[in-house]
């Protein structure tokens, strides 16, 4: 029985035995099998690289010897080194042409990078040599079956029947996904059925594949860019820059992503300032505008859009500039529909338009697509109460202004109504009764939204005079508005009724303030 003390001891010996040497460089160099069981000793303890210096020292000294080659490039394979390990491979069958599982590797390697005829080929001198191998059976069913399914995708995109093209060449990709020719094809397939995002994918598989594809790289910069995928651009054109520092394409790519994104990044940062032309200024100031760039994109350009449109439908919103702020907003909720920032701005701005039941529909959408914020609510309620009091009262039209009015524009719409609506001067229609009744609503009107208190009610959604609502009395201490006495302004007096009649006087008081 072995003492597996003494083995451990042993094998630490082996494994030290390149130390040893680097301290005495006159002494022998370790033998082939003592390489060999260093590398042994090396990949049980995972250190792969440590085990390929071993294998290496090895085959110096016996480069022929095809079972190091072989186990030499099981490790590559390990590590991922796909060239290497063929490489290896390559070199046992030719030292060794049935070597069957040499056969079988190779044959799977060839597969998965498109050489699947050679991978068929292998796999038959195999089964040759041994019929019953199972594995090798099912593979080469397989690769048949991927032939096929290229051979028919090759076909089809020739004809010009991309979209049956791709599901072919989509099939045989399973088996050789590391395919160059393949990938191509697939991607000019996707490109011609305008799918850039997924040419995009296949491209950057192959610039993995082929790291130095100056021609893919460009490729996939000018596709990242007609998408509005700034940043996949921009580590596309560094990387073919590295090949190439001259490369016109890749410098004009360059320059004009890191322009754009500048531009872009400063309206961001002083939008955050809350500068909201600036913003906008920021925008207009590149040249070409940043508008005219992104647009001018494909349509696969979605996000990059999205993210201007946002900055001018926010600066537009809190500019309360509302013609704008529904260009702009109407245009992000045509990429996204569920964008709650746009359905905000885009609702507030047609609440000053009293577009009620338009501003409420924004709102409970903007509710329904995640916006449960305190503010939303109040929104749609204001939107709510203000539709509600459009079907009764509404002061502003009673003085013919718009809800932005200022209050000089109030005084004076007021002033301008009293004077048409004089009892002594009105020319209209109108009965006298119908004269007091207006001069009652226009003087009601005109007490309510000169008070800023009175106003901020009404702007939301209430009526301060609707006792029944529960919102307080008359602002003017009761009785009818328009019948008052005393005070200042100008007051003025006629007589109801026809010469020596016995009418009772009213008493008009005007209140200029």
């Amino acid at each position: 029985m072995r003492n597996p003390l003494l083995l451990l001891v042993c094998l630490a010996a082996v494994a030290s035995t390149p130390l040893a040497l680097a301290a005495d460089p006159q002494a022998a160099p370790p033998s082939t099998q003592v390489l060999l069981d260093q590398a042994k000793v090396h990949l049980s303890a995972g250190r792969y690289n440590a085990a390929l210096d071993s294998f290496d020292a090895a085959l110096a000294q016996d480069p022929n010897n095809h079972l190091t080659l072989f186990r030499r490039g099981t490790v590559q394979l390990s590590l991922g080194r796909i060239a290497e390990a063929t490489r290896d491979f390559d070199r046992v069958l030719a030292i060794k042409p049935g070597h069957s599982r040499a056969l079988l590797q190779r044959a799977k390697l060839s597969a998965k990078q498109g050489r699947i005829q050679q991978a068929i080929s292998d796999l038959t001198k195999l089964l040759e040599a041994e019929p019953a191998n199972t594995e090798a059976t099912e593979l080469l069913a397989t690769y048949h079956e991927a032939a096929a399914q290229l051979a028919e995708g090759e076909r089809l995109a020739g004809a010009g029947r991309h979209e049956e093209a791709i599901a072919h060449l989509s099939a045989a990709l399973v088996e050789m996904p590391y395919s160059i020719p393949v990938r191509h094809l697939r991607a000019q397939s996707h490109l011609a059925t305008g799918a850039k995002v997924m040419a995009i994918g296949d491209l950057s598989r192959v610039a993995q594949i082929e790291s130095n594809s100056i021609p893919t790289l460009m490729q996939l910069a000018q596709l990242h860019l007609d998408i509005g995928e700034l940043s996949g651009a921009l580590t596309n054109a560094k990387d073919c820059l590295r090949l190439d520092q001259d490369q016109k394409e890749c410098k004009k790519t360059f320059r004009t992503v890191k322009q754009l994104e500048k531009a872009i990044k400063a309206a961001e940062d002083v939008l955050a300032k809350q500068l909201w032309k600036v913003a906008i200024n920021k925008l207009e100031a590149a040249k070409p505008p940043v508008v005219a760039q992104v647009e001018a994109f494909g349509q696969e350009a979605k996000e990059l859009r999205k993210r201007v449109y946002s900055i001018i439908c926010k600066a537009h919103g809190e500019m309360k500039d509302n013609k704008n702020t529904l260009l702009w907003c109407g245009k992000i909720l045509e990429i996204d529909g569920e964008n709650v920032d746009a359905l905000v701005y885009r609702g507030e701005a047609k609440l000053d338009m009293e577009l009620y039941e338009d501003a409420m529909r924004d709102f409970a959408a903007a509710s329904q697509h995640g916006g449960q914020s305190q503010r939303i609510q109040q929104l749609h309620s204001k939107a709510q109460r203000l539709h509600q009091q459009a079907s009764r009262k509404d002061y502003y039209k009673i003085l013919g202004v718009p809800r932005t009015a200022t209050h000089r524009d109030i005084r004076r719409a007021y002033q301008k109504l009293t004077r048409t609506l004089h009892p002594d001067k009105y020319q209209g229609d109108l009965s006298k009764e119908a004269v007091e009744k207006k001069m009652g609503e226009i003087n009601e009107a005109y007490a309510t939204l000169k008070d800023p208190e009175l106003r901020a009610r009404v702007d939301n959604g209430e009526d301060p005079n609707d006792a029944n609502a529960g919102q307080g009395g008359n602002p003017f201490g009761g009785g009818h508005p328009f019948f008052q006495g005393g005070g200042g302004g100008f007051p003025f007096q006629f007589q109801q009724g026809g010469a020596g009649g016995g009418g009772s006087p009213f008493k008009f008081n005007f209140q200029f303030q």
